[in-house]
């Protein structure tokens, strides 16, 4: 099935990782050995210890007064609220009582009182509190719940409150409390530490369970430590065993959200935080520069309804946040953004908390996290928006599978709030870890737990002027229908509310991730783009549901035309023989009482009532689409229907506010070739109105031709023409049977239906041109040509994109595999491989570089034919190539001693001599996985068999022979020409590794040969085909006394300079230039850049998979290493200056040219 194989082919960044399984283990032996450094040097605790030193508390009391006086009066607020209700605050006397109901509030409040105490010790009645309060504690057998013995997070929440405040206040206490609070810390601790070995949360990475035990041991180990042969050691190195494989997953998830929600995110996030302190500050250990926290800021922001009072409700949630975030957002802050953004959004959110309603936090968790914001705002960091804040704005978590729209804004008239959620169980991050099986330490879903997550593929929620119209189900049952999702029915499999049946895992308290199917479970983005005030995104969510329904498609669009007006469009397609025939949509609402419909479901600790609308069709057929339009009561909708009901999509007309808008929609998305055909683009949606066209994904544009019937040459419409040509028809008919009129009467009406005839003839051919009415839906073929002429004039591709990738070898152009692999669109080709390699012709191409440029009149002279063949056959028809290699049989000897590639660099010898059967082994491998390679493309195609080619050349000679590719290619040419900051790339060559990669690759052999003509094939010469560039660079070769950066910087900027010049002539809609610096320092916008250039929007997965590859220090390039924006500029700090001087003395013309500043501009603009 289509919808199934595009689940199955998820993007995954594990084809690449060739590195990771080993260096988990020495990322992991790295943070050991800085924590058994730490520990050797470790002496008996003396408190307080844990968050700051005994002499940093006179700052923490000056700070009270003067620069943390907000937060301060916060925590005395909260410290007189206790002590003014103490039978509600401190813990029960009797041991029963405590333990009879949910008790993590007693743990939680213990640290932001203990705080308060060391601020203010000159109050002695909130001392005795806390005295009393920590005695009570002291005094219970355990802290466990009785009706919850298999769970031990409040045990972590008692234990992480009551070690904090042992350590805050020691000094204070007395020896006898002392002792006995140690001795029960101890006792706590050491129970919590055995309960990890055997319980579930010990094993389950990434889940709130895990984390909040696992600080609360740490914390325990930190505050009982005795020296080095503590038993407190062993509890360290589990959490720190523990929480830095947290952390290192974590950093997979490059878009900082967190599976189970922003709710228990923040939960998770609370204890992450405090981990990540506690470790640097105790062992050295610096998780600072993990990329998950540089983006954990955007999961707050991005998904607060305008307000700031309310988040998006994925997963188990309350209305908001669990814990902080404001603890959270100044710990960013400080130590990874250091921009005032961090500081801003937790004054926002402090700033409009609810005083009262169902918004306000609970009493168990509102000030849990006021010590740690107290400990780490920084008030040097002036409070200040996101770039571009109160434009509402897009934003992709493409991990996570969300999309929200109108995030972080103030509460007015017209910000409008969408979300939208597709994605894989526990995000995609941890999908691909589970199913791809990179770390041996990961044992499949058992390592993991999403059991908060819902059944919610394909939901949405919709907020107009911010008030929430449809709404989540925030912390509930797992119900299919209680997300706004779509049930069928009947179903054979369906558990609950027969006959319908939902998504995968439902009907129970928690989602049943381990039950049949449902780890295979998912939906898709497939596309999300925003322009002006309108949003496009759509997701497929068939493989979210069983496959005893025989869904092929659940592909559901949503288009946002205005503020208050919300278009969803659900596409359903089924098997012949499935049992489905109908298909039944509910729409919640938790706020708003509608009198419609009205039922209550179990929340987390109460009962929680939900009004919604439910409507049923059915459905005989094997296609079903169905719109659902929401809008505002400023909005007026005078029409909505389907004026076209394609197999490769649908159309359908608006008249909003008296406006005509066209909406056209592209259903089969995995055709590339279907959606040029039947969109004009390769995008995936379009909306024409009020003369405009917007194409999702690429940018809106004027039509020449007016598309709105209003816009007609005459006042009268396009019904009265047509009527009036009926009655002309009449007439003329009569006339024809009544001729014996008078002769007179009958030349004046023959004049005048003439003229009338004539009226209607120009009227009719204005509406030809210009109409968008249901009626004229037959015609809309030709406004798409006429949209489509436009956008060639103005840049924007008309053809299915060929794509050619080129560069200097080393230039990091690999990197962009990421953006078209395992892609729908694309089947990304190397070359040279084992099988496909560039024939032999009259040119030999030499494998690192050459000086030869060719042209289109080569092409049109009939040089280089078999070439010339072979790329149209490799991408015009490339299945049909693919097909006709004949991989060979690696069992039989004699074929395997004689192949061995077909470039002459792979014929020589190697330097070592090796037997016959080391020989034959290494060739058999070597073949083995070559012919893997083309089985694997030939499988791809299988799926996908629209899929355009992207070649990319791995030799420098192609630089230089890109307009003999477009002449070859023609228009559909789209060629990338990656270069590289020359210093990074001789760094490279020389420097990255062992033996370097100038060697390795015989670059003097290579250059020595450059510019030899004997014995080589028609070698171009000095007079025909030879870039002028390189002369400075023959000359320098002719020199006996070669250096090495020399030599390299001008090869640099004569290959460099000649390419610029070269496909400087091609047109812009053929070639574009990327700066590798600009690929990893900024994908996102590049990424765009470049789908904008294609012609096809960037897809969530494609853009997960380059921020993976740029961002998280995670991924390798052969002989690069590792790939981060601080990676690459490690020339700056490694490399000789003189040998920088000298690089730049060579290459500053082409340096300035492209915009690359000299090692001194660096240093005075403090980016080294």
């Amino acid at each position: 099935m289509v919808a199934l194989s595009t689940v199955e082919e998820s993007a995954s960044n594990y084809s690449d990782w060739v590195a990771f399984a080993e260096n988990v283990d020495q990322y992991e032996e790295q943070k050991m050995e800085a924590f058994r450094t730490s520990e050797k040097m470790r002496k008996a605790v003396i408190h307080p210890s844990l968050y700051f030193n005994a002499d940093e508390i006179p700052a923490l009391r000056q700070k009270s007064r003067m620069s943390h006086l907000h937060l301060f009066r916060t925590i005395r607020s909260a410290v007189s609220v206790m002590l003014s209700n103490p039978s509600y605050y401190l813990p029960p006397p009797k041991h029963t009582d405590f333990a009879a109901k949910w008790n993590e509030i007693y743990g939680n409040n213990l640290p932001p009182l203990a705080l308060y105490c060391l601020l203010c010790p000159e109050d002695k009645a909130a001392f005795d509190f806390v005295v009393e309060y920590m005695d009570r504690m002291a005094g219970y057998k355990d802290w466990l719940v009785e009706n919850a013995p298999g769970d031990e997070v409040p045990l972590g929440h008692s234990l992480t409150g009551f070690a904090t405040a042992f350590d805050f206040l020691y000094a204070s206490l007395d020896d006898g409390r002392r002792q006995k609070y140690f001795a029960k810390i101890w006792t706590m601790s050491e129970e919590l530490y055995e309960y990890s070995k055997v319980r579930s949360w010990g094993k389950q990475l990434l889940h709130n369970h895990q984390a909040t035990n696992m600080l609360a041991l740490l914390i325990g180990a930190l505050v009982t430590d005795r020296g080095i042969e503590s038993q407190a050691n062993a509890w360290k190195h589990a959490v720190v065993d523990v929480m830095e494989k947290t952390l290192f997953l974590l950093n997979h998830i490059v878009d900082g959200s967190l599976d189970e929600g922003v709710a228990y995110g923040s939960y998770t996030a609370k204890s992450i935080t405090q981990y990540i302190y506690l470790a640097q500050r105790h062992f050295g250990i610096n998780n600072l520069g993990n990329n998950w926290l540089k983006m954990h800021f955007w999961f707050y922001y991005a998904t607060l309804l305008p307000g700031f009072q309310r988040t998006v409700g994925i997963a188990d949630s309350n209305y908001n946040w669990f814990y902080g975030p404001e603890s959270q957002l100044v710990f960013l802050d400080k130590f990874v953004l250091k921009n005032g953004m961090g500081n801003w959004l937790a004054q926002q959110i402090r700033k409009h908390r609810p005083k009262d309603g169902p918004m306000v936090p609970s009493t168990a968790q509102r000030w849990s996290t006021l010590h740690t914001e107290y400990l780490w705002y920084d008030p040097g960091l002036t409070p200040r928006p996101p770039p571009d804040y109160g434009t509402p704005k897009m934003h992709i978590f493409p991990n996570w599978g969300v999309v929200t729209y109108g995030a972080g804004l103030p509460n007015t008239q017209t910000n409008t709030f969408v979300s939208f959620k597709s994605g894989k169980l526990g995000g995609r991050a941890v999908y691909d870890i589970v199913h791809f099986q990179p770390y041996s330490w990961i044992d499949g879903w058992r390592s993991f737990n999403p059991g908060h997550e819902h059944p919610d593929q394909n939901s949405f929620t919709f907020a107009p002027n911010g008030q929430v119209f449809v709404s989540e189900a925030l912390y509930g049952p797992k119900l299919s229908h209680l997300n706004n999702v779509l049930v069928f029915g009947p179903s054979p499999t369906s558990q609950c509310n027969q006959p319908f049946e939902g998504q995968l895992g439902e009907c129970t308290q928690w989602l049943k991730w381990t039950g049949d199917e449902v780890g295979d479970a998912g939906g898709e983005i497939i596309t999300a783009s925003q322009h002006d005030n309108m949003m496009f995104v759509s997701g497929e969510a068939a493989s979210a549901y069983s496959s005893a329904m025989k869904l092929k498609s659940v592909y559901r669009s949503l288009l946002l035309l205005n503020p208050q007006t919300l278009l969803v469009v659900d596409h359903i397609e089924k098997e012949e023989d499935s049992p489905i025939n109908s298909i039944s949509a509910f729409f919640h609402n938790l706020d708003i009482d509608f009198k419609i419909q009205e039922a209550e479901q179990a929340a987390e600790f109460k009962k929680r009532w939900t009004q919604f609308v439910n409507v049923t069709f059915a459905t005989k057929s094997t296609t079903a689409r169905i719109a659902y339009l929401f809008y505002g009561p400023y909005v007026n909708i005078s029409s909505c229907r389907f004026i076209e009901d394609a197999r490769s999509g649908f159309q359908m007309a608006l008249n909003v506010n008296n406006t005509e808008t066209l909406f056209s929609v592209a259903t089969d998305y995995l055709n590339l070739r279907t959606r040029f055909s039947y969109l004009g683009f390769g995008g995936y949606a379009k909306v024409i109105t009020q003369g405009k066209v917007t194409r999702f994904g690429l940018g809106t544009e004027v039509v020449e031709k007016q598309a709105l019937a209003t816009r007609s040459v005459f006042p009268f419409g396009f019904k009265v023409n047509i009527i009036v040509g009926l009655v002309l028809g009449i007439s003329l008919a009569i006339l024809a049977i009544q001729w014996r009129f008078y002769l007179s009467f009958s030349k004046l009406l023959r004049w005048i239906l003439i003229l009338v005839i004539t009226l209607w003839f120009v009227e009719l051919v204005d509406v030809w041109t210009s109409c968008t009415q249901p009626i004229c839906a037959k015609w809309s073929s030709d406004l798409t040509s006429t949209e489509h002429s436009a956008g060639k004039e103005q840049g924007h591709p008309g053809s299915i994109p060929d794509v050619v990738i080129t560069s200097l070898p080393s230039s990091g152009a690999e990197i962009l595999k990421q953006l078209f692999f395992n892609s729908s669109d694309f089947v990304y080709i190397r070359i040279p491989t084992g099988y496909l390699d560039v024939p032999e012709t009259e040119f030999e191409i030499d494998s690192f570089v050459d000086a030869c440029e060719w042209k289109a009149s080569d092409v049109q002279s009939g040089r280089f034919r078999l070439l010339q063949g072979w790329l149209q056959s490799l991408v015009k028809d490339t299945k049909l190539h693919l097909q006709n290699i004949h991989l060979h049989d690696t069992s039989r000897n004699n074929k395997l001693t004689q192949h061995s590639g077909t470039s002459k660099d792979k014929k020589r010898r190697p330097r070592k001599r090796e037997s016959i059967v080391e020989q034959r082994n290494r060739l058999r491998g070597s073949l083995d996985k070559d012919a893997e390679y083309i089985k694997e493309l030939r499988r791809h195609l299988a799926f996908y068999p629209n899929a355009r080619p992207v070649l990319s050349l791995s030799s420098g000679s192609w630089t230089l022979k890109l307009p003999f590719f477009q002449e070859i290619i023609g228009p559909s040419l789209r060629a990338l020409y990656v270069v590289r900051d020359p210093r990074a790339w001789i760094y490279s060559m020389l420097y990255k590794s062992q033996p370097s990669l100038y060697s390795l690759r015989k670059v003097p052999q290579h250059l020595a040969m450059l510019f030899r003509a004997e014995g080589r094939k028609d070698k171009c010469s000095l007079h025909s085909g030879y870039a002028f560039e390189y002369e400075p660079l023959r000359e320098e070769l002719a020199d006996s006394d070669l250096n090495a950066v020399s030599v390299m910087s001008r090869l640099w900027v004569a290959n460099t300079a000649a390419a610029l010049r070269i496909n400087g002539d091609l047109l812009p809609a053929n070639y574009l230039l990327l700066k590798f610096e600009d690929i990893v320092g900024t994908p996102q916008k590049t990424a765009e850049t470049i789908s904008t250039f294609l012609g096809i929007p960037l897809s969530p997965g494609s853009l997960n998979q380059i921020l993976f590859a740029t961002s998280t220090n995670l991924f390798y390039l052969p002989y690069e290493g590792e790939v981060s924006p601080a990676s690459i500029q490690a020339w700056q700090h490694n490399m000789p200056r003189e040998e920088i001087s000298q690089i730049e003395d060579i290459c500053s013309t082409l340096m300035d040219r492209l915009g690359y500043p000299k090692f001194t501009d660096l240093n005075a603009a403090g980016q080294q």
